[in-house]
């Protein structure tokens, strides 16, 4: 028996004969099933081929084709795992504003194995600037990263607000707030993916993905959720 990372609940996790008898490397569940059930996987096959956002088909979305609009030379493609629904907001809130860092290991496994299946260079997490990370005490991308990833893009002093105190028009109208870290790489003929936790209005990663292509081949990037 063991307590949900999520809800507390005890559950127990029952081997099955066919999962003895098979090959595969044992996996120790962190999520109830009840949890496990609310946590909703985006269908890749039904996922905008930009935002990835989950709809009835790969043709981009409202949002995407607004973004194509204002960036027609960009060619921007994000993956994203879960669907952004009430529950997993909850999660997120618990996880980056109430402190819960213990939350960040039930999506270590799953995303590990989505960005494995992504060919890149260099896997770069999105910043937060330095009064976050003082009050929180760790940056959100990272603790959901248990591989090796780079830092760098910094966050420049051009935006003193906190993005979660933002509303959605307040995001789009941000002005460019990352910058190159001064330890950056030549990355002109590499692939960088970029990771961040939440897809929401897409400025943040939009931003990121305007300064990164300037310098490198090209750019990807990757989301827990959208």
């Amino acid at each position: 028996m063991r307590n949900c990372q999520i809800c507390q609940n005890t559950f127990s996790q029952k081997l099955t004969l066919a999962f003895i008898l098979s090959t595969k490397p044992y996996e120790k569940k962190l999520v109830c099933k009840s949890c496990q059930e609310q946590l909703q996987l985006i269908n890749t096959q039904l996922a905008c081929k930009g935002c990835g956002r989950e709809q009835n088909g790969p043709q981009l979305c409202a949002d995407c084709k607004k973004w194509q609009l204002i960036y027609p030379n960009l060619s921007f493609q994000n993956q994203a795992l879960y669907i952004y629904n009430d529950f997993m907001k909850d999660i997120i809130k618990n996880y980056k504003f109430n402190g819960d860092y213990q939350l960040r290991t039930i999506f270590q496994v799953q995303l590990r194995q989505k960005i494995k299946t992504i060919d890149f260079d260099y896997l770069v997490v999105i910043p937060i600037d330095s009064r976050t990370l003082n009050d929180r005490g760790f940056n959100q991308v990272c603790g959901l990263l248990d591989i090796k990833h780079d830092h760098f893009l910094a966050r420049n002093n051009t935006v003193k607000e906190k993005q979660s105190h933002k509303n959605r028009q307040q995001r789009l109208e941000l002005i460019q707030p990352f910058e190159l870290s001064t330890d950056c790489p030549d990355l002109s003929d590499k692939v960088v993916l970029i990771v961040d936790d939440i897809y929401t209005t897409g400025r943040t990663l939009f931003y990121a993905h305007i300064l990164l292509a300037q310098h490198a081949k090209s750019i990807k990037s990757i989301t827990l959720a959208r």
